[in-house]
């Protein structure tokens, strides 16, 4: 993104007015999650996204997507809306019992870019 700003009493006085910045998006801290309804083989549970503000700076929004993996099967929960708060609730289907391994993908918004959490493993309980 860039702009130019020209003021015509900054212009008359022989300084130069017209001047080009470029703004580029901030980073953000990875995601993290935390299961607050357990995932069974025979319900449905929950997990609550976070994303940290950076220090003195607005929240970040936006989507992200949740991808849980075990073996060769894949389930992605896609755009997840973070509400002002910067957290969003995703309801996780039943799943399979066993060890998956948990990404989430937060796809940035207008201020800060896109940032992916490295994989965690989370056991889904038969019961």
């Amino acid at each position: 993104m860039a702009f130019t700003t020209s003021d015509a009493a900054i212009a008359a006085s022989g300084v130069s007015a017209a001047h080009t910045y470029s703004v580029s998006k901030g980073a953000v801290a990875a995601p993290t999650f935390k299961v607050t309804k357990k995932i069974t083989a025979k319900k449905a549970g929950s997990l609550t996204v976070r994303l940290a503000t950076p220090s003195g700076l607005a929240r970040p929004t936006g989507k992200v997507d949740v991808i849980l993996k075990k073996g060769r099967k894949t389930v992605t929960i896609r755009n997840k809306t973070v509400a002002g708060n910067g957290q969003v609730k995703v309801k996780v289907p039943k799943q399979k019992a066993g060890k998956w391994t948990v990404t989430i993908s937060y796809k940035g918004d207008t201020r800060y870019n896109a940032k992916k959490s490295a994989a965690k493993k989370i056991t889904i309980a038969k019961k």
